[in-house]
């Protein structure tokens, strides 16, 4: 029997901010993955960085909880 490899996944880094946007507004996951219409566990893997959000999901998100598009970013862009 063949042992189970770890799938090598490429991985950006974690939105953190987001997260955190979500934790300290009282935003479940839930609320968020039923919004975006996909599965909680799929939420998770896009805000822990094995998939990323798409552009319309970023809008969603932003029109949904009045919160603006650079908590996606880890690096500040210049205005």
């Amino acid at each position: 029997m063949r042992p189970k490899s770890k799938s090598r996944r490429i991985k950006h880094p974690p939105h953190l901010k987001v997260k955190g946007f979500f934790v300290a507004n009282g935003i479940r996951q839930k609320e968020v993955a039923d919004l975006l219409n996909i599965s909680h566990v799929t939420l998770n893997q896009k805000l822990n960085g094995y998939l990323h959000f798409t552009f319309d999901e970023v809008e969603k998100i932003c029109d949904e909880y009045g919160v603006g598009p650079d908590i996606f970013f880890t690096r500040d862009i210049a205005r």
